[in-house]
């Protein structure tokens, strides 16, 4: 018990320290991308080396990545490499349909909206139109 409050405080202060560190750092020139490198290899090495239980480095590092690209705008994301490789494999191809966004909202189908110039919106359907199963 004693050992996990120890490196959770060492982990407090590796945040702090880094926080501190990154508030100094922006203020420097370019050259200084190596030195937040290094200082994110030293927080890395620390968790490896003395987190309470083992932990798998690419998971880590693949998890800030993906901060790091989620930091950047709400559109953008990061994909593993297996990930990636199974979104080309589903998303290959040619796609059809009739052109709407649609919802299940309190058990009606809903158009979100349809998409301009598709046979939806020629066929004339409505955003926020609701549709229930006839059967």
């Amino acid at each position: 018990m004693i050992r996990r409050i120890q490196i959770l405080i060492l982990i407090l202060a590796t945040a702090a320290a880094a926080v501190s560190v990154s508030n100094r750092l922006r203020a420097e020139e370019p050259d200084s991308v190596y030195e937040k490198l290094d200082l994110f290899g030293q927080a890395l090495s620390i968790i490896r080396n003395q987190y309470v239980r083992d932990v798998d480095i690419t998971e880590l590092i693949y998890g800030a990545i993906e901060g790091m690209v989620e930091k950047l705008d709400a559109h953008s994301s990061f994909l593993p490499p297996r990930a990636f490789q199974e979104m080309q494999v589903e998303t290959q191809g040619e796609f059809g349909g009739i052109g709407i966004e649609i919802t299940l909202r309190e058990n009606w189908l809903t158009i979100v909206s349809p998409i301009d110039d598709t046979p939806a919106s020629r066929a004339g359907l409505k955003r926020r139109s609701h549709h229930r199963d006839r059967r």
